[in-house]
């Protein structure tokens, strides 16, 4: 048969099965690939491209036998991969990034075809960003560079591994019209937990859950599965069509929770430069104890670039931070205009290891994780960084209690973990510092809606314990769920400030902002991360 085929595929880490019996077949077309965090859709598609081999079972492409062969040799046939963080060349521009295409050799070898990068660039937005250093992008961009270096290379089978985590609306619509954009014998195999995304695009859909196939076959059969809608949207789903989108249930009473009182973070006129540009404007908030503030926006809108001001400053920052009235950081832009007191040269603010003493922690949208290091001291080392007193001192003990799911996964190392269990332990590791005000770069990123719905849980605990969280968040059902207070970004500057209340009464007017684009490629290309 031709295309790409696996056969009784299994894995297993130790004591612990990740996939056990999986067979797939992807033809030409788009095979879609969901199921729970955990469930072994990313270690299969490891597989697939040759980056791990199984304990058991075949993987053959247009009928050669290729279970042993590594990921080059396997990239040389015309399989190609994407990662659920861009794997792109940060320093180079977007035109490099797709010419090393070419000068490597990264081409499956299929004659004459070629590829119209420059069409697709067009269609991605990315065109009019070709001269933009690709760690410049915003994150939205990296993924769709990444995504159009890998169609670059004309493969026979291409593997997407969560391509529309970090994406916008107006970047998912781009990613569908660049996919279905791709030659017909093209062998798409997504791995994904936006369900709509999915159902929308796919020709066939498998499920997996706890490593082993559920269910397969077209998307309407999957759809109206019972099995599927319950392990992996769980009991909650029946109740609304499947593929939705719904997110989170936001808790009965929209008011200001109990124990929201004294501001803990407040940021005043904060203005971000890089080189000659100025990617936040002027920016005002407060994160008070015992609520959330979510900032949200576009990809480009400077959500990201907010949170990294605020937990690092490295970049060139204006205007003052304070936490507890503490001076995290002060002073101004060199600016041309405006007053005289703004006319003030920059001054350095703290450093990172201060602010984290200091009672800053921050969740990476990355998470950054050490490969070599297991979950376990991953939450020792950070459990060294601030002195602990009073409450504080028993953070390392809660935190069982908090992640009871890391409770067997804690000499686990990264790669061995779903995506969910990572974020949990990327929050855990923040925590375990006992911090007072917690940063997390979009927490719900990837995540499938069972995993978001415990996040959900427990960042609404971490604020009735008194902590004080300020999220950078596209996932608008999760912050329904979860804000007390919305900033809303638009081009680096507030577009609009909502309370609980408005959110839940108003919901399209925090749609609208997010839909709301007053920034090119170019200019995000020059501006915030995101």
């Amino acid at each position: 048969m031709t295309g790409l085929n696996a056969e009784g595929l299994t894995v297993r880490y130790g004591s612990v099965t990740a996939l056990h019996d999986v067979t797939l077949t992807a033809g030409p077309g788009c095979s879609a690939v969901i199921g729970p965090n955990g469930a072994g859709k990313s270690t299969l598609l490891a597989l697939l491209a040759g980056t791990r081999r199984p304990d058991a079972g075949t993987i053959s492409l247009d009928q050669r036998d290729i279970t042993r062969l590594p990921d080059h040799r396997r990239a040389r046939l015309g399989i190609a991969r994407t990662f659920q963080h861009p794997a792109i060349a940060a320093a180079l521009t977007v035109a490099d990034n797709l010419a090393l295409t070419h000068t490597t050799g990264r081409t499956s070898g299929r004659g004459a075809q070629t590829v119209d990068v420059t069409g697709l660039a067009d269609v991605t937005g990315l065109l009019a960003a070709a001269h933009v250093p690709a760690g410049l992008l915003p994150y939205g961009q990296q993924r769709l560079l990444e995504l159009l270096i890998a169609v670059a290379a004309r493969p026979r089978v291409l593997l997407l591994d969560e391509p529309t985590a970090g994406l916008d609306a107006t970047g998912t619509a781009a990613l569908a019209a660049l996919l279905r954009s791709l030659s017909a014998d093209v062998a798409v195999v997504l791995v994904d937990h936006d369900t709509r995304f999915v159902f929308d695009l796919a020709d066939h859909v498998t499920v997996l859950a706890h490593g082993t196939v559920i269910a397969t076959g077209p998307p309407a059969a999957v759809q109206a599965d019972p099995q599927v809608r319950h392990v992996y949207l769980g009991d909650a789903a029946a109740a609304r069509p499947p593929g939705d989108g719904a997110g989170p249930t936001a808790p009965a009473s929209v008011g200001e929770r109990p124990g929201a009182a004294g501001v803990l973070l407040e940021v005043r006129g904060l203005s971000v430069r890089r080189g000659a540009a100025t990617v936040l404007h002027d920016i005002d908030l407060t994160v008070p104890a015992g609520a959330v503030t979510a900032v949200v926006g576009r990809n480009g809108a400077g959500k990201s670039t907010l949170l990294g001001a605020i937990a690092s400053g490295q970049d060139q920052v204006a205007g003052t931070i304070t936490l507890h009235s503490w001076p995290v950081h002060g002073g101004d832009l060199g600016v041309a205009a405006g007053p005289p007191a703004r006319l003030q040269p920059v001054q350095p603010g703290r450093a990172v290891h201060e602010r984290q003493r200091a009672g800053i922690g921050l969740v990476p949208q990355d998470r950054r994780l050490f490969a070599t290091l297991t979950v376990a001291e991953h939450l020792a080392v950070a459990a060294r960084g601030r002195p602990r007193r009073g409450w504080r001192a028993s953070m390392p003990d809660r935190i069982a209690a908090l992640f009871p799911e890391l409770a067997g996964r804690l000499r686990h190392l990264p790669h061995q973990l779903s995506g969910g269990e990572q974020q949990m332990v990327a929050i855990a590791r923040a925590l375990v510092a006992g911090p007072d005000v917690l940063l997390l770069d979009e927490p719900a990123e990837g995540l499938a809606p069972q995993v978001i719905n415990r996040l959900a849980t427990l960042v609404t605990g971490l604020a009735a314990d008194g902590f004080g969280l300020l999220l950078a968040e596209q996932h608008l059902g999760f912050v329904t769920a979860t804000a007390d207070h919305v900033v809303a970004l638009d081009g680096g500057r507030i577009a609009d400030r909502l309370d609980r209340a408005a959110v839940h009464t108003d919901p399209d007017r925090l749609h609208r902002l997010l839909l709301a684009a007053t920034t090119t490629p170019g200019e995000a290309g020059m501006g915030a991360r995101r």
